[in-house]
């Protein structure tokens, strides 16, 4: 699963597209492995998340991302694209 991403360089502010580029990439990762947050399906972000130019990006979008991404790595499966091993009996 690859990704396309905006070029980012030193010293660029970053920009609502940004991290709604963050967010959808997220979505997606969430589609591909099956996993859904408690309170809704998938991320289940809250709210109306998506920035359209001219809204402000506040503190809490950052933490949501965090919060998005930390819950993907604690509960998605180890062996989602491992066959190492594959027929060996888990019970030795």
């Amino acid at each position: 699963m690859a990704f396309s991403w905006t070029s980012l360089n030193s010293g660029d502010s970053i920009e609502n597209e940004d991290l709604n580029e963050i967010h959808d990439n997220l979505n997606s990762i969430y589609s591909y492995l099956d996993l859904s947050r408690p309170g809704g399906s998938g991320a289940a972000w809250p709210g109306a998340w998506i920035l359209n130019n001219g809204n402000s990006i506040k503190s809490d979008h950052p933490q949501e991302l965090r919060d998005v991404t930390d819950y993907a790595n604690d509960h998605w499966c180890s062996t989602h694209y491992s066959i190492y091993k594959s027929g060996v009996n888990s019970n030795n």
